[in-house]
């Protein structure tokens, strides 16, 4: 208990070092790598056979930054997706799934930091209203939960994983739902991100590449939040009371 209330406290008061310092070991990997970007960013990197270690360095950011309440998927999606392709979306949600677990684990075990970390992310008028109304879901309906909060389009990662363990809930249930519907929006991000970098090449064809995947995700997106809203809205069960 001790220990996991040292970890997480350490990292959230340390969190601006700890991702500037993955920021430049991402640096340094491009500049390691620098001949093979210069020769695949003007074209052909769709087809090309991807860099390890520009991958690792793309892993580790993607694994730390979703370790913080830090709304910077989307823009890291769009850039890696147009670099390396559509797939790099999975490549997140492999990341997601396993800084989740890390996460609700240190959650689970120090559930007071848990709640400060949200608390602070939240403005203050929505505190206590939104942040009790989603844990109060979460307690009773974890995986559903987390599903919502997988799909909503401006959630940060860590979110779901710090309210399912700041209530106590089974990672099991933080698994399934992430598995459910967590590589929905990285996916999709993605391949706006790679039909970005494809109009790059050929400027003429902007419309035609871009506008149909961003129409399309516009539209999932929609969708999507539309489900997160009712899984907010949707009634609970009344708990029965205690027999005596």
């Amino acid at each position: 208990m001790a220990r996991a209330h040292h970890w997480l406290t350490w990292f959230e008061r340390n969190k601006v070092w700890i991702l500037w310092g993955t920021l430049i070991f991402v640096a340094l990997a491009g500049f390691v790598r620098r001949d093979w970007i210069a020769g695949h960013l003007l074209g052909g990197w769709a087809e090309a056979t991807p860099d390890p270690v520009l991958l690792l360095a793309v892993f580790v950011w993607f694994f730390v930054s979703q370790l913080v309440i830090l709304p910077s998927g989307t823009l890291s999606i769009l850039m890696t997706g147009a670099l390396f392709g559509w797939w790099v979306g999975l490549l997140y949600y492999v990341a997601m799934f396993l800084s989740g677990q890390l996460l609700h684990l240190l959650a689970r075990q120090d559930r007071g930091a848990a709640r400060q970390a949200l608390a602070r992310a939240l403005p203050e008028k929505l505190r206590h209203g939104v942040l009790w109304r989603l844990m109060e879901r979460a307690e009773r309906r974890g995986i559903a939960t987390t599903v919502m909060l997988r799909l909503l389009p401006i959630a940060p990662s860590a979110i779901s994983p710090l309210i399912v363990g700041s209530i106590g809930g089974a990672s099991g249930r933080l698994a399934v739902g992430t598995l459910l519907s967590g590589w929905a929006r990285p996916v999709s991000i993605a391949l706006v991100g790679q039909a970005a970098g494809h109009a790059l090449l050929a400027p003429e064809r902007l419309m035609s590449e871009v506008a149909q995947p961003v129409l399309w995700v516009a539209l999932v997106s929609l969708g999507l939040s539309s489900l997160a809203a009712y899984l907010i809205v949707r009634p609970l069960p009344q708990r029965e009371p205690p027999s005596r």
